[in-house]
């Protein structure tokens, strides 16, 4: 099976969890990242996204459970705008 290169995703769901965004680190060619997972999402799932190396852009809205110290863990991606 051939693996879409897909380079935007806008991702807004109560559903969505820690363990669903640590498969969004498989899509390699993702370059914009939208987030608002309503408090689902926490700093352990965003650790998962280091492995993005090309996103340029990521945004994590509507989310208490993410501080500042938590999008720290995000500094080694290098291409973000």
């Amino acid at each position: 099976m051939k693996q879409l290169k897909v380079r935007s995703l806008d991702l807004s769901s109560e559903q969505l969890t820690d363990e669903g965004v640590a498969h969004l680190a498989e899509m390699k060619e993702l370059r914009s990242l939208y987030l608002s997972a309503r408090g689902r999402v926490t700093e352990k799932g965003l650790v998962h996204l280091k492995k993005l190396t090309n996103l340029k852009r990521l945004w994590v809205t509507a989310n208490a459970q993410v501080t500042d110290e938590g999008m720290k863990s995000l500094s080694e991606l290098n291409k973000l705008e």
